[in-house]
């Protein structure tokens, strides 16, 4: 089994440390997003509004994520 161990300066690395201790929560946020976006296009169009709207907002957010080179299942 292979380990990985993070070591931050404190009084240097706080925000690295921020940002990996909060990647599983930003990974759910963009995940819920992305589901979110996706049931508005898919099943309640009507109900949420305009469906080219959220279909542009949900390829933008797509993009995005494709840009940074995040892919959720």
């Amino acid at each position: 089994m292979m380990k990985v161990t993070f070591d931050f300066d404190m009084s240097e690395d706080r925000d690295d440390f921020n940002i990996y201790s909060k990647a599983p929560d930003m990974h759910t946020a963009l995940w819920e997003m992305s589901q979110y976006l996706r049931k508005c296009v898919k099943y309640h169009q009507d109900e949420y509004g305009d469906y080219e709207t959220f279909s542009k907002v949900q390829d933008e957010f797509n993009n995005i994520l494709s840009d940074h080179n995040i892919s959720l299942p």
